[in-house]
């Protein structure tokens, strides 16, 4: 298993790290092991979401402008009363 080295670590990350670890019961390289995954899953989720958006706003980009005076909440109202007959 690779091994990772960390120089120059502030006296203060230091301390919350043990802190934490010892919060957790986890040994200190447990604690920061566990504190890279969570960091690399909320990125993964980031760009996700990231690249949803653009998705969505591409979407959006190619759908034609409503015509003047038409409120889509009009269409969400009749689509839906138009199921209670």
């Amino acid at each position: 298993m690779p091994i990772l080295h960390v120089r120059n670590v502030p006296v203060r990350l230091y301390a919350r790290m043990q802190a934490l670890a010892e919060r957790n019961h986890r040994s200190l390289s447990a604690e920061i092991l566990a504190q890279l995954e969570s960091a690399l899953e909320r990125e993964a989720r980031r760009a996700g979401q990231e690249r949803m958006l653009a998705d969505l706003d591409a979407v959006r980009g190619a759908m034609p402008p409503l015509p003047p005076g038409v409120d889509s909440s009009d269409w969400i109202r009749e689509d839906r009363d138009g199921d209670d007959r």
